[in-house]
């Protein structure tokens, strides 16, 4: 979003000096009434008309490490989020790590890590209707990895 002119702001201080109320100045130069009375107190305050500069925002933590998350994948791909933490050596949150991944472009994949039992079932299903049990071909131990993924456009 822009920001208004310079113009358009001193057209609209000149209406509300001629004795223009808020509302109507703000329908006539088709800006809010909070605006009007936003910059009508600017200037009373500070003397100032022309618009602020953009806020910048400041960087993610999480950045100054970005180079050393993505060797630590690199280098172990099925790594966790506390043992990469750990690694790291940073107290950076589980979630904020999470985000940085997401940002580089590494998916979680879901990875069996076992094969399943064959004697008990590890995972059940409800119980059908008919009160049999179903096996599930998965296994109840899984881990998360990471992988690279592509970019997005």
């Amino acid at each position: 979003m822009e920001a208004i002119s310079r113009t358009k702001r001193t057209a609209v201080l000149v209406d509300c000096d001629a004795g223009m109320g808020t509302l109507a100045v703000s329908i006539k130069h088709q800006v809010s009434t909070a605006w009007v009375r936003r910059l009508k107190q600017r200037r009373r305050e500070t003397g100032e008309i022309t618009p602020r500069p953009p806020r910048r925002k400041t960087p993610p933590k999480w950045r100054a490490y970005a180079a050393q998350i993505e060797a630590s994948v690199q280098k172990r791909p099925d790594i966790t989020l506390r043992e990469l933490r750990e690694e790291l050596g940073v107290s950076l949150s589980l979630q904020t790590l999470s985000v940085a991944l997401r940002t580089l472009k590494y998916s979680f994949k879901k990875k069996s890590f076992m094969r399943p039992s064959k004697t008990v079932p590890t995972w059940r299903h409800a119980v059908p209707s008919s009160g049999s049990l179903k096996r599930d071909s998965t296994s109840s131990g899984s881990c998360f990895s990471t992988k690279r993924g592509s970019k997005r456009t």
